[in-house]
């Protein structure tokens, strides 16, 4: 649809028509195109789970369900910040958001199970009024630990020729079931700025993260730092 008809709608492609199409109250303007920001190209209108017959659709900062039979509206959550990364573990969704929580919601009701404070700057565009590139990576679980990790290179030059950005990197482990965060740990990338093909992957007892030319190894358990290639 447009900005003042929205409409999520089913396809069904082996009668070649539509099931059904439902009306959507959203509470943000929808953004029409894919960003090519790191870690925002899923903030467009679109599907980001399906669970238990509903199909839960992602608008920026707000989360709706509907019922995958009929398209009703089953339930609607606004965050009231833009959400990160959404990724569906058993029925939790979980994600960072633009006010520096952690989120899990039961994506049965779309109530809070809990949130976790893990930034204390916030999570958006801009630093103390200074403009910042978000890099967002995608959330890993395992052993009931959740882990995530974010980039922020804050654009402290002023010109071409005063260029000295600032880049920092955060990784956390937060607790499946309590959203305890269990350990957080820093990260500095000499080249200056945060690439644009992150990757965050957990292999038994090992967290594995990559950024430009750099990949670090943290253990799963403790957040130690076991070794840094490049």
């Amino acid at each position: 649809g447009n900005y003042s008809n929205p409409y999520v709608s089913k396809f069904n492609f082996e009668t070649d028509n539509f099931a059904w199409s439902s009306n959507i109250t959203l509470t943000s303007s929808p953004i029409a195109y894919l960003e090519g920001i790191p870690g925002y190209s899923g903030n467009a209108v679109s599907l980001i789970a399906t669970y238990q017959g509903q199909v839960i659709i992602l608008n920026i900062n707000q989360i709706l369900s509907f019922n995958a039979t009929s398209g009703d509206q089953l339930w609607s959550r606004d965050t009231v910040a833009s959400i990160y990364r959404p990724t569906n573990n058993n029925g939790m969704l979980l994600f960072g958001a633009s006010d520096g929580n952690f989120y899990a919601l039961n994506l049965s009701d779309g109530n809070t199970a809990w949130k976790t404070r893990v930034d204390g700057q916030n999570l958006i565009f801009t630093v103390n009024n200074d403009n910042i590139t978000l890099t967002t990576y995608l959330i890993q679980v395992q052993n009931n630990q959740v882990f995530w990790s974010f980039g922020v290179t804050q654009q402290l030059g002023t010109n071409s020729g005063n260029r000295h950005d600032q880049s920092v990197g955060t990784l956390c482990s937060l607790d499946l079931v309590s959203g305890k965060l269990l350990w957080t740990r820093q990260i500095e990338d000499p080249s200056g700025s945060y690439g644009f093909s992150p990757g965050l992957v957990v292999n038994r007892d090992a967290v594995y993260l990559t950024e430009n030319n750099v990949l670090w190894v943290f253990g799963a358990s403790n957040g130690n730092l076991a070794r840094t290639l490049r």
